[in-house]
């Protein structure tokens, strides 16, 4: 799509939808794949993918890929409606999401800054921050089954996780991990 600022204000496809932008800020209203079934996947390789401030529209897939070098939802929360998130970002993340996820990937770049707010259903409680130097994950609890993934290149702290009956852990640093004791 190109440089410059882009908006997608209500995309929806039978199948499976890809947007790739090289540039700018993505604006996403309404997307919509398979009734919700199918994949959104969601790039902008130097640029943020931002919500367009209403809180009706959401972004409504079985599974949900975000990538952006920039932010995900920095400014305003990306809305969305899906049970299997991945993010990888260099910047703030913002996720509000009406549904109890079942898998949720994190990708911190080497450089990743900024805040992680993600906020779900079903008690799932997810406490996440940067600094300069390491990616903090201070709570991850969900009561139901929840697959967590979490990478990156930078240093990362780990407290008290939780992740229900049938769930699964994988956190991977190239500079370590390191429990806090939690």
């Amino acid at each position: 799509l190109g440089t410059g600022p882009t908006s997608l204000h209500s995309l929806t496809a039978g199948g499976d939808i890809t947007v790739v932008k090289s540039n700018g800020v993505m604006t996403v209203g309404s997307v919509n794949a398979n009734n919700g079934t199918g994949t959104v996947t969601l790039t902008n390789t130097s640029g943020s993918i931002q919500d367009d401030a209403d809180s009706t529209t959401v972004i409504a897939a079985g599974k949900v890929i975000l990538s952006a070098n920039g932010s995900v939802g920095g400014t305003n929360a990306l809305n969305l409606a899906t049970a299997n998130l991945s993010i990888a970002t260099g910047g703030s993340i913002g996720i509000t999401n009406t549904m109890a996820l079942t898998d949720l990937t994190l990708t911190r770049g080497s450089y990743s800054g900024g805040t992680i707010g993600i906020s779900t259903v079903n008690g799932q409680v997810f406490t996440l921050s940067d600094s300069s130097s390491q990616s903090t994950i201070q709570t991850v609890t969900s009561s139901t089954a929840l697959n967590f993934a979490f990478n990156s290149s930078r240093a990362i702290k780990v407290g008290t996780v939780n992740v229900g009956t049938g769930g699964s852990v994988a956190i991977v640093s190239s500079s370590g991990v390191t429990n806090t004791g939690n």
